[in-house]
């Protein structure tokens, strides 16, 4: 019953229905006690609901849980110093929004919005869904983070915000909540635009962007590079929420070294890589000009 659910699930492309399914049989089927993979959870918890994900959580080690219930803890401070500051295009956002100023315009006047009105925010989510090229996002990488109540664990989450714990706070946690959105919902409207940008400007040019995965592959990571979303070696990303508790914000700190680093380049495929060389460029042009 519970597969025919997700095999006849409307809002679940082929994909995420076979992503569902995977899930379910590493919980419940001939796999049964393998926790499924961060993706199929967050599916699983769209069509199924929290209980039953939140039942497979609780079957993790002990080990495990404990290191997740830390990051918590320590990285509330993080999320309400990362609050009421309006930061992300000024910070994660600032390569990208110099190379694509009138994206970057766009999802700043939706980023005001986020902040006040979450039935703006959850549609804007959902018109980034509802995109054409959205499967191509998913399937190169591109990093499409969530807001508490909706993260299966805290990876998917922004740096700024990687606790569900800081929006229950009375009170303060109203203003915690609203800037989440408002900084998740840029940077996630940002990204997704510019990847679309970048795959409509193929198409013109007469590239088959569904039989180029690579090429794509190379959007996705050159963007979330730009955007702060830097990879980690090995098991240090999946230590990643206790990392950000310690060392303020490792992924972001990573994908500056990757932009310094000319062989990061050098891997971009080459229409990727006049993309990337551009933005560095005008990074540290504007860099100079506001030291002199």
């Amino acid at each position: 019953s519970l597969f025919d659910v997700a095999k006849n699930h409307p809002e679940l492309d082929f994909f995420d229905k076979i992503n569902v399914m995977s899930g379910l049989e590493k919980a419940l089927g001939r796999r049964a006690g393998e926790i499924p993979q961060p993706n199929e959870l967050k599916l699983m918890k769209q069509v199924y609901g929290s209980e039953l994900v939140d039942a497979i959580l609780s079957k993790r080690g002990l080990i495990k849980r404990i290191a997740e219930g830390v990051a918590e803890v320590f990285n509330v401070p993080r999320a309400l110093m990362s609050s009421m500051d309006m930061s992300a295009p000024f910070r994660q956002g600032f390569v990208l929004s110099l190379h694509k100023p009138k994206r970057a315009v766009g999802a700043f006047n939706s980023m005001l919005r986020f902040f006040f009105d979450e039935k703006f925010f959850d549609a804007s989510m959902g018109s980034i869904r509802k995109k054409q090229t959205f499967p191509l996002m998913k399937e190169a990488g591109l990093a499409i983070a969530d807001v508490s109540g909706d993260a299966v664990g805290l990876s998917s989450k922004e740096e700024a915000f990687m606790t569900n714990l800081a929006d229950k706070i009375p009170i303060i946690g109203r203003g915690v909540k609203a800037s989440e959105r408002a900084y998740t919902g840029f940077l996630n409207k940002l990204r997704a635009d510019v990847f679309d940008d970048m795959a409509q400007e193929y198409i013109k040019g007469g590239i088959d962007i569904f039989d180029e995965p690579e090429l794509m592959k190379g959007v996705a990571e050159f963007i979330n590079v730009a955007t702060g979303r830097g990879k980690l070696p090995g098991k240090l990303a999946e230590a990643a929420p206790l990392l950000n508790s310690v060392f303020y914000s490792p992924r972001y700190m990573a994908s500056r070294i990757q932009m310094l680093n000319p062989y990061w380049y050098l891997k971009l495929p080459p229409p990727v890589r006049k993309e990337a060389v551009k933005s560095m460029i005008k990074f540290v042009g504007t860099g100079l000009t506001l030291v002199a």
